[in-house]
């Protein structure tokens, strides 16, 4: 997601003025095309496309948003004109792919309005509605596949035809008309005696235009185009198209805007050889691989040519945020995987220009897929303090760093016209000691890429006075180069934060919950399959690798953050419900294989022990389990002690709630010590104002807090004891939604749960749960992928007071080295924790781009852990495992031995499973506390020798089981 770069630029109004007429030049009708048309909401398959057709005139509407077409245009073209250079003319109002008899792509079309920068406004012809013809006939027929996305995601202007004609293409006029452009564009960014130097330059030259001196027109402009540039910087300019994979459309969508642009990209690789286009995120050559062979095939050509780059090494151009960590590290496993089988190239750098804030676990994950560069710009995005770099070392958790470059110029979408690059000039940092930036230019976000406008104006640029230098090349060398600075470069430690955006922690919440339960149910898939595959099971590799794919499609960065239309969501969440059905099976076929009689057991699929109370089929169990294993589950003899329920208040062993008549918690008791770690109130179900920005679906308005809020009204509540726990349970109501919730104390954990179904139908509304312990630190603790970071909870320095919702996966903590309280979630990731307040965000209610965006019925659970010491004494990282991994019953006899365990608790198995190429078993582990250690580990697999590997699975050294972990250290290990 991007804006129209250079929206602010104006030329002078004479250069508009001679630039319509010299574009009016270029071309000679020498044909209308007839044009006939068939529409419907959905693509047409290509054996259909003649199937009831109908005539169609200029300014006729075709379709609506999201429609479908495909036109047939006809002309007769006169004899004598077929020796002349023609070019077809075609504009839809909308995208479309011409293709020749077989439904090959041949090239892209589109209107600037649906897609496009500032240069397809100023191309030869309206956006990229020009094909040049190659042995056109008389009896000219061509073919256009259409489809209608509307203007950020609305039904705009609509799909009408509105030009169709064969013309005669005047090459050199057309070299004038890019000269003149360069240097309208260069006039608004260049100052005194060189504006009026070449504004002298151009007015000569439009006077011999107009006396059909074309040669004459092109020279006098040479004067300025001719004068070297004498800047210090240089520019590595490569095509690019940011396609997001979903967004303002449907992902069937994406399929099809992938071709249109690659086609577009070979196009113009033909007509410039110097021309070099690079594109990333697997996914969408997947799409072309099995709808286009013939197009696949001619990017591989390209691509060995080294004109077609390849770019970043993940799947997809996935959230950080949000997306676990294994997760992660398949994105780059699988991505970079594909390059390599498919093209052969080992793509070293990892490419996320728009993605909404970088987690710190990213630096170790990129070294350890074998990566050296991470690119990105958004965090020019920032809205109350200036991201101090443009290019160094970013530090992650581990002390891992990977040498990063935002983009100069802040955009992805550059025109490379002049007030753009001067843009980049202005905005890089340190020019003075590193003299390179990265510029992408082209068309992105709804794709198309490049223009001719974009490509001609940089060739002129690339050594033109007033400008920086500009190289056309790939931004693999670009790296390599800079990678000379490494030893002088600035460094940043910890994660980037983006100061925007910070609603994408929680819209969509069905999305994100779905996406959790997917990365855990695959994990514990992966860990019973790792097993069986040892004892001969056939595990169905394949299929579980489509499952990983779908995912990681999911995950991408305008999917999971909750930023796309309805459609996409209906689409995405239907899919996930299949995926876990198909998780499902297959690890119901584990399970069977691994059965060894008739009974009843109990799986724990967490990294930690567990001993706690299980309910099944109506019956209360008692469970005490190691890590990764299972074993006979057992009935409970006798009701644990301690459970109590009254009008207003329920306890366990540990713990008492008294509630007030509103709902709240006022006090939450440790029986043994007294201590009340209520410091106001506790669980207060707040609905603050959602302000509508633009950006809706993706902001919360950071001054929320201090508007007036509201509440949800407790309309009944019952207490009870339901065998081996306690439960207050809640009715509410608030305008048009209602909220049930379960406060439930087991037996045997020491946190207080809430379950919690809500029907939610607000509007420009955010439903949080609110908590004031009675202890409150200058740090909050977050669970983030593979660690944890600390933020500050303080509002008093303006980079503090911007981090006011941030991101956390299984908990947050605050203690003051003697009390403390954690929140756990299990499918929440938004938190706000400051001034004395924690916060968990549960719902949003936005209107764009998804007016019913989180309406409907939820269910989420997330607790409250009060304790003392600080999070890693009171064991905050096993009580998050274990509320996120529950334990599992399964019909049948079970006996697994703890497959993987550490004797030291900050040392996690993150994963268990069978390594890629079936030869062994991957263990995944990490240190969670931030300090050196060693560890012995355990494992109840039978191998010969233990392996460390990178996350890739490239074996390295055989190791022991004891082993030297750094702070927040990754280590992968084989075992054979």
């Amino acid at each position: 997601m991007d804006v129209i770069e250079d929206c602010k630029i104006f030329l002078h109004p004479n250069d508009i003025t001679r630039l319509t007429a010299i574009k009016k030049a270029i071309l000679t009708k020498v044909a209308d095309l007839n044009a006939e048309y068939v529409a419907a909401k959905e693509p047409i398959p290509f054996e259909d496309r003649a199937s009831g057709l109908k005539p169609i005139k200029r300014g006729g509407k075709w379709g609506g948003l999201f429609d479908c077409c495909w036109f047939r245009f006809t002309a007769k073209i006169p004899a004598d004109k077929l020796d002349l250079p023609l070019v077809a003319v075609v504009d839809i109002a909308a995208e479309g792919l011409i293709v020749d008899d077989e439904n090959n792509a041949k090239q892209g079309i589109s209107n600037p309005v649906n897609i496009g920068n500032i240069a397809d406004y100023f191309n030869l012809t309206h956006g990229k509605t020009l094909f040049h013809l190659d042995n056109p006939k008389s009896d000219f027929e061509l073919w256009l596949e259409g489809g209608f996305n509307g203007v950020l995601g609305k039904d705009l202007f609509s799909g009408r035809l509105k030009r169709a004609e064969v013309a005669v293409y005047h090459a050199d006029v057309a070299d004038l008309y890019f000269d003149f452009i360069t240097l309208a564009f260069a006039r608004v960014a260049y100052e005194g005696k060189l504006k009026s130097e070449t504004a002298a330059a151009m007015n000569k030259s439009y006077a011999k235009f107009r006396k059909k001196d074309i040669a004459g027109a092109r020279a006098e402009l040479s004067v300025i185009l001719s004068r070297p540039s004498d800047s210090d910087v240089t520019l590595t300019a490569v095509g690019h198209s940011h396609l997001d994979l979903a967004w303002l459309w449907p992902l069937r969508e994406t399929k099809r805007k992938a071709a249109r642009t690659m086609a577009t990209a070979l196009k113009n690789m033909d007509l410039y050889p110097y021309y070099v286009y690079g594109a990333s995120q697997p996914q969408q050559f997947i799409w072309i691989k099995e709808k286009y062979p013939a197009l696949y095939a001619k990017i591989k050509e390209r691509v060995a040519e080294g004109v077609f780059e390849p770019q970043g090494g993940m799947w997809c151009e996935c959230d950080t945020n949000l997306t676990g960590g294994e997760s992660l590290i398949r994105q780059f496993l699988y991505g970079k995987e594909f390059w390599k089988k498919e093209f052969g190239v080992d793509v070293n750098n990892c490419w996320l220009p728009d993605v909404f804030g970088y987690t710190a676990a990213l630096p170790q994950i990129i070294k350890k897929c074998g990566m050296d560069y991470f690119m990105t710009q958004k965090l020019s995005w920032n809205e109350h303090n200036e991201f101090p770099y443009q290019t160094f070392m970013w530090e992650g958790l581990s002390g891992d760093r990977v040498l990063t470059h935002l983009l100069p110029g802040n955009t992805y979408n550059s025109s490379g016209m002049a007030p753009s690059l001067s843009e980049a000039y202005r905005t890089h940092k340190r020019k003075d000691k590193i003299p390179e930036g990265l510029m992408l230019y082209g068309a992105g976000d709804g794709g198309g890429g490049p223009c001719e406008a974009n490509i001609e104006v940089l060739r002129r640029a690339e050594n033109l006075v007033g400008l920086p230098k500009i190289r056309l090349g790939r931004a693999c060398d670009f790296f390599d180069r800079i990678k000379k600075y490494e030893g002088d470069l600035p460094s940043h430690k910890g994660e980037l934060y983006l100061e925007k955006h910070q609603g994408t922690y929680t819209t969509q919440s069905n999305n994100k919950k779905f996406n959790r339960k997917c990365e855990f149910a695959l994990h514990d898939l992966e860990a019973l399959a790792a097993l069986a595959v040892r004892m001969g099971y056939a595990y169905p590799k394949d299929k579980v690798r489509a499952i990983w794919e779908e995912v990681m499609l999911y995950q991408f960065h305008d999917i999971l953050p909750g930023s796309a239309i309805t459609r996409v969501y209906t689409e995405s969440v239907a899919r996930y419900k299949t995926l876990l059905a198909d998780i499902e099976d297959e690890k119901q076929n584990v399970l069977e294989f691994l059965k060894t009689g008739e009974g009843l057991s109990i799986l724990n699929t967490s990294p930690y022990a567990r001993r706690e109370y299980i309910r099944y089929e109506g019956a209360w169990y008692y469970c005490d389990l190691p890590p990764y294993s299972a074993s006979r589950l057992l009935p409970m003899t006798k009701t644990p002690e301690g459970l109590k329920a009254t009008e207003g208040s329920i306890e366990n062993e540990q713990l008492k709630l008294v509630f007030a008549p509103n709902g709240d918690i006022i006090s939450l008791t440790d029986k043994r010590t007294k201590t009340d770690f209520n410091g106001k109130y506790l669980n207060r179900l707040s609905i603050y104002y959602d302000k509508k920005t633009f950006y809706n679906a993706w902001d919360i308005d950071i001054d929320y807090t201090k508007k007036p809020k509201s509440r949800f009204r407790l309309i009944s509540s019952k207490s009870f004891v339901d065998g081996a726990r306690v439960v207050m349970e809640n009715h509410y109501r608030y305008g048009k939604s209602t909220l049930t919730q379960k406060v439930v104390l087991y037996a045997a954990k020491p946190y207080v749960e809430f379950d919690t179904r809500v029907d939610w139908h607000e509007t420009h509304k955010m439903l949080r749960a609110d908590f004031i312990p009675s202890a409150f630190a200058d740090k909050v603790t977050c669970d983030v992928q593979f660690g944890n970071i600390k933020r500050s909870t303080k509002t008093d320095n303006k980079l503090d007071w911007a981090q006011f919702e941030i991101p956390a996966h299984k908990y947050v903590d605050v203690s003051d080295g003697k009390l403390g309280a954690a929140i756990l979630s299990n499918s929440k990731y938004g938190f706000r924790v400051k001034d004395g307040l924690m916060s968990i965000n549960l719902l949003r209610s936005p209107v764009y781009p998804d007016i019913t965006a989180d309406r409907g019925k939820h269910h989420f659970r997330y607790a409250y852990y009060p304790h003392t010491a600080d999070a890693f004494s009171a064991d905050v990282s096993k009580w998050a495992y274990n509320f996120n991994y529950a334990a599992l019953p399964v019909e049948g006899r079970l006996d697994i031995p703890s497959l993987a365990s550490t004797d030291k608790r900050n040392i996690v198995v993150e994963t268990v499973k069978p390594s890629e190429d079936g030869r062994g078993t991957v263990v995944r582990v990490y240190e969670c506390e931030g300090k050196p250690t060693v560890a012995k580990l355990t494992f109840k697999l039978s191998y010969s020798k233990v392996f460390l590997a990178d996350m890739l699975e490239n074996k390295g050294d055989a190791v022991s089981e004891t082993l030297e972990f750094k702070p927040y250290e990754i280590k992968t290990l084989i075992l054979e």
